[in-house]
């Protein structure tokens, strides 16, 4: 399978020269994105945010290397596709406009999207259970009844460098929820993997094998609507699901 890799020492020296004003972040950590696979259909390019960047103007330095080019971001702000906020020394990719090339159609901050994101999910409540609970109670105590059952969990994930996910939030009790409890949570997802893709963040989860079931890859295809410093907003087979930095 065609694979394109930025190389690591490339990605260094110029993250070093170029690109290197003031900027104290850990340039290991800035670097290690390089191992990271780019699928041959992408097509974004990948680099860092120099200085000279503006709320409207975005100073790029392409990973494959060359000079820093010059990018309107003007119009991608204003449709809201400009994901995060790029500071000097930022990991971040782009989808030039295909009508002008001085132009960016998205800008995603790849350093900022890194990190814990969690969000509360709630339980529900089995609908016998709660119309039994409403003939044997008062309206006032059912309610109460029922309201100290819908206690929230955090569910996430965590994105890392070099393609690798976690997942983050409450770990699932060992025994599982019998058929009989009236409070079920959904199956929160193991994101094992995770890559950006033509403007969508791609993220894997794979079932494990065993003597008589081959293990399940799935993969989930999200559109970022938002990123800021510590909010996400994901659209996931149809669904929103915000997201906060832990």
């Amino acid at each position: 399978m065609g694979q394109k890799i930025i190389p690591i020492m490339l990605l260094l020296v110029l993250l070093l020269t170029a690109c290197n004003s003031g900027n104290t972040k850990d340039k290991a950590d800035d670097t290690a994105l390089a191992d990271s696979v780019v699928a041959p259909s992408d097509s974004m390019l990948y680099g860092l945010a120099c200085e000279g960047s503006t709320d409207s103007v975005l100073l790029f330095l392409p990973g494959e290397g060359g000079d820093p080019v010059e990018y309107d971001m003007s119009s991608a702000k204003r449709n809201n596709m400009v994901l995060g906020y790029p500071q000097t020394g930022d990991f971040i990719a782009i989808i030039p406009d295909g009508a002008d090339r001085k132009k960016v159609s998205m800008v995603i901050d790849i350093d900022q999207l890194k990190g814990t994101w969690l969000r509360k999910v709630r339980p529900e409540i089995d609908a016998s259970y709660e119309e039994m609970l409403r003939k044997r109670e008062t309206p006032q105590s059912a309610d109460s009844i029922l309201s100290s059952m819908l206690v929230e969990r955090e569910y996430g994930f965590s994105l890392k460098w070099q393609n690798v996910a976690e997942y983050a939030g409450v770990i699932v009790d060992e025994k599982p929820q019998t058929e009989e409890s009236p409070v079920k949570y959904p199956e929160p997802v193991m994101y094992s993997e995770w890559r950006i893709e033509n403007g969508k963040l791609i993220l894997t989860s794979s079932t494990l094998a065993d003597e008589k079931h081959p293990a399940i890859v799935k993969r989930d295809t999200a559109s970022i609507l938002l990123l800021m410093k510590d909010s996400l907003v994901l659209m996931i087979n149809n669904e929103q699901k915000a997201y906060y930095r832990k």
